[in-house]
């Protein structure tokens, strides 16, 4: 078991950064956050707010649920099954995070 909560999304935030050529830095500015703060989240110490964590899931990052708890995954798990039944779709299915990427990365 690993010493930090988070540590497979942290990594899986480190692999993207890195394919992307982004810096802690750049993303820290993007996200409105301390240096260190993403420092904690690619480490799997801390996660980021529910709207940066979208966010992250959005442009191809991290997927959303990959920060979740085992009991906050049962609940989502639930609430999907339930919005399935009627229908509903994740609102930004289908959109081009490619611009949002572009955007993060020319931040210094």
């Amino acid at each position: 078991m690993s010493a930090h909560p988070f540590a497979q999304a942290g990594a899986a935030l480190r692999d993207w950064m890195t394919t992307q050529g982004l810096t802690h830095s750049q993303l820290a500015q993007w996200a409105g956050v301390s240096r260190a703060a993403v420092t904690m989240w690619c480490s799997g110490a801390a996660r980021p707010g529910p709207p940066i964590t979208l966010a992250l899931g959005w442009i191809g990052a991290v997927n959303a649920g990959a920060w979740l708890t085992d009991k906050e995954r049962e609940v989502a798990a639930t609430f999907h099954e339930k919005a399935a039944e009627v229908g509903v779709r994740c609102p930004w299915s289908g959109a081009d995070p490619k611009s949002l990427v572009s955007y993060i990365r020319t931040q210094k």
